[in-house]
């Protein structure tokens, strides 16, 4: 997985443009019966533009307060407790499914979407539009994925898309995105231009942007290791986890981490899970109401031959989802291990999606050949 990830960089470092075109698609299997659908947050296209944002967002500590000192790490290995301040905040409760239910059993056939891509990244379901987006991050754009297109599914959704990485939608619809060139969060509506969203901390560029997930809450939380810095130097002393409070603050919550790379956040907005790829490690944090973390508890992604985590998901009955480069590892909250979705090409990140919530959409990476695919599983889970 370092390897894989180095060569990336490595790619960045020499990028002199976007590639053309990828193969022709290949035809899924079986469509699946149509289930209610799972709530979800709003397409991008369903709300107004972003507004131009200016300045550069206060700096957080633990309390709340503004903080210009040092990086704040909020961790403390106490007792695993949950803060439910962050449930009161309003964010209306999702469906929730028992754990009793194993999500991998009567699990679908892997199904190959379509491959010839470069390097497939941050697949985000949008449910209103019944559409997803996947970033090639070595050919710069972000593909849309229209599952019932008459013509060819795939279309160009942004060209040049600053070799984003992670998607996600924010609490007011709107796309957020990852770009490594830019070393910058982005926002945008519909069709219109991406802006920045936040660039730097303390007055620094970010080293490139990886992964991001939005709470229901409203903050933003983004991964921002070294390794896609494409030569350029960096210009922070550590490779952290970022929250991007609603009233703009931002506070570097992780900094211990080596290489911090997927995020995740837990149905019931309680939980945060950040993956470290060069630590073979996924970690859980409490989530609470001073804007802190409390963590929970560290766990491996090594099981069956497995490598470092790349992105996480998380489905509705609280199952944590492991792209790794054999394959999805899946685990209970508390870090116990139900087993592997054999994927093949080097998973990089997955959604959730479909009509009714229970796809899981794979992206790849194997150069040149990366691809998406399709399993259906028994419980659905977060785009």
């Amino acid at each position: 997985m370092r390897a894989r990830l180095t060569s990336l960089g490595l790619f960045l470092a020499t990028l002199n443009g976007c590639e053309a075109g990828v193969a022709s698609p290949i035809a899924e299997q079986g469509a699946d019966p149509l289930q209610p659908s799972v709530p979800a947050m709003p397409a991008p296209s369903a709300l107004p533009p972003a507004p131009d944002v200016g300045g550069t967002p206060a700096v957080r500590g633990p309390s709340g307060a503004p903080d210009a000192a040092s990086p704040v790490v909020m961790t403390d290995a106490g007792p695993p407790a949950v803060d439910a301040g962050v449930n009161d905040a309003g964010a209306p409760m999702l469906p929730t499914f028992s754990q009793a239910i194993d999500p991998l059993a009567d699990a679908g056939a892997v199904t190959l979407v379509q491959s010839g891509f470069g390097f497939l990244e941050g697949p985000r379901w949008l449910a209103d539009a019944g559409v997803l987006l996947v970033s090639d991050v070595t050919r710069g754009r972000i593909y849309r994925y229209d599952p019932k297109a008459s013509g060819d599914p795939f279309t160009v959704f942004r060209d040049p898309s600053g070799n984003s990485n992670g998607l996600t939608v924010d609490a007011l619809g709107r796309l957020v995105a990852c770009e490594h060139v830019n070393r910058r969060l982005s926002w945008s509506a519909g069709s219109s231009a991406p802006t920045t969203l936040v660039d730097r901390y303390q007055g620094h560029r970010f080293n490139a942007p990886n992964d991001v997930v939005a709470a229901r809450d409203g903050t933003i939380y983004f991964s921002d290791p070294d390794y896609n810095l494409g030569g350029a130097a960096a210009e922070l002393s550590f490779n952290g986890v970022y929250a991007l409070f609603p009233d703009g603050g931002l506070a570097a919550v992780v900094t211990d981490l080596p290489e911090p790379n997927g995020v995740a956040v837990s149905p019931d907005d309680s939980t945060l899970y950040v993956s470290d790829t060069s630590q073979n490690q996924w970690r859980s944090y409490a989530r609470l109401s001073d804007g802190g973390l409390r963590l929970l508890g560290q766990f491996s992604t090594t099981q069956q031959g497995g490598s470092g985590g790349d992105g996480l998901g998380v489905d509705l009955a609280g199952n944590v989802y492991a792209a790794t480069f054999d394959g999805v590892h899946v685990y209970r909250p508390d870090g116990g291990y139900r087993g592997r979705i054999q994927v093949p090409d080097g998973p990089t990140n997955l959604s959730f999606g479909g009509d009714d919530g229970r796809t899981l959409f794979v992206t790849t990476g194997a150069f040149g050949v990366a691809s998406l695919y399709r399993v259906r599983l028994a419980v659905p889970g977060l785009p």
